[in-house]
């Protein structure tokens, strides 16, 4: 058998909590179903941990072992989400279009 070749890429890691199941704790689940709902900000949120996202996505799923139906969120960031000139938050007075 031949020996595999070393890859001579170098992959960052990113750590990705598994969705849990409030019913039971559990991580297992089924495929996801039916069309996701994404929402998209013109302008970059935070989640309480800190981190920034600008589309929340939630997608249908099943708790594989007490049969709960869930919507699974997942927050996602990307730079293309946002308006070339920054927006400002509602209620947030824009100083430089005064």
């Amino acid at each position: 058998m031949a020996a595999k070749k070393k890859s001579k890429r170098n992959y960052d890691q990113a750590e990705a909590q598994p969705s849990r199941c409030k019913k039971c704790q559990s991580t297992q689940r089924t495929a996801y179903f039916g069309s996701p709902v994404i929402r998209v900000f013109d302008y970059v949120q935070k989640r309480p941990d800190g981190t920034d996202f600008t589309r929340l996505v939630k997608r249908r799923t099943k708790c594989r072992d007490c049969g709960q139906y869930r919507w699974d969120l997942s927050y996602e960031f990307d730079s293309k989400d946002l308006p070339l000139r920054p927006a400002t938050k509602p209620g947030f007075i824009d100083s430089a279009n005064s």
